[in-house]
């Protein structure tokens, strides 16, 4: 594979080259598909982890699946956008399996919606950024960024409802600065407010003591490059001789992508 495996597909050199690669794929190139499927393979296995896959052939023969049902849909994705899109709405689409393991960082994640799921694997585990998260869920960037907030108080037990403004309101420029979005002015008066606010200091140190057991248990889940390889070969090759739903066919499964979403963005 020629894609930087050290980028996101958030970042703009990768994000050229996938574009390139679902023009080919959407014609029927295989090679081509599996090659714009791998940067999300991380991303695809980090949330059947966290719905509770935890058996690691498990988790290779679903994104095998996923990856198979993905293809079909091909022709009606025109832009990466669309395809993660597609990609989101499979994934919620998959039931949690099991009971969180031993090792799963925390329990709570476990009880999370699968679109809330979602944004905590692209954005804590895969580094997304807010722009492409929420063209992927269909909402707008400031819904994405209250949707983190609120999952990493409900995930780490702080009743919102319970607290004065502005503990929550620092607790949510808190959240804003996990995701770097603030400036270096921004961040000093962070501290100077976080100095007043026990409890906003208390959620900061949780959230980071919690996303270092998160990125432990992705460095546990993870495919090593080789099962990458293998995965990747095997879906080329079955796809080959595989075909896409007929044009004709696809305004049926128009719900299924929400391309047609007035939040529909670039890309």
């Amino acid at each position: 594979m020629s894609l930087p495996t050290d980028s996101t597909p958030c970042s703009r050199q990768l994000r050229a080259q996938l574009r390139r690669l679902l023009r080919l794929a959407r014609q029927g190139d295989s090679r081509a598909y599996v090659e714009l499927a791998e940067p999300y393979l991380n991303l695809i296995t980090e949330f059947l982890g966290l719905s509770g896959a935890h058996d690691p052939n498990d988790r290779r023969r679903r994104a095998g699946h996923l990856l198979a049902d993905l293809w079909k849909f091909l022709p009606f994705t025109r832009k990466v956008a669309d395809f993660e899109r597609l990609l989101a709405g499979n994934l919620f689409a998959l039931r949690a399996v099991d009971i969180p393991a031993g090792d799963f960082p925390c329990a709570a994640l476990f009880h999370l919606d699968p679109r809330e799921r979602f944004v905590v694997v692209a954005r804590e585990l895969e580094r997304w950024d807010e722009t492409t998260t929420a063209a992927a869920l269909r909402i707008s960037r400031r819904q994405a960024g209250d949707t983190l907030f609120t999952l990493r108080a409900r995930v780490l037990g702080f009743d919102t409802a319970s607290l004065d403004d502005a503990t929550v309101a620092c607790m949510r420029h808190v959240s804003r600065d996990f995701d770097g979005q603030h400036t270096p002015r921004e961040k000093l008066r962070l501290c100077q407010q976080l100095g007043a606010q026990p409890k906003a200091r208390e959620f900061k140190s949780e959230w980071l003591e919690l996303r270092c057991r998160l990125i432990e248990y992705r460095q546990q889940i993870r495919m090593t490059d080789e099962e990458k390889a293998t995965i990747l070969s095997e879906t080329a090759t079955a796809l080959a001789g595989d075909q896409m739903i007929q044009v004709r066919l696809l305004d049926r499964f128009v719900g299924r992508i929400g391309t047609r979403s007035t939040h529909a963005a670039t890309s």
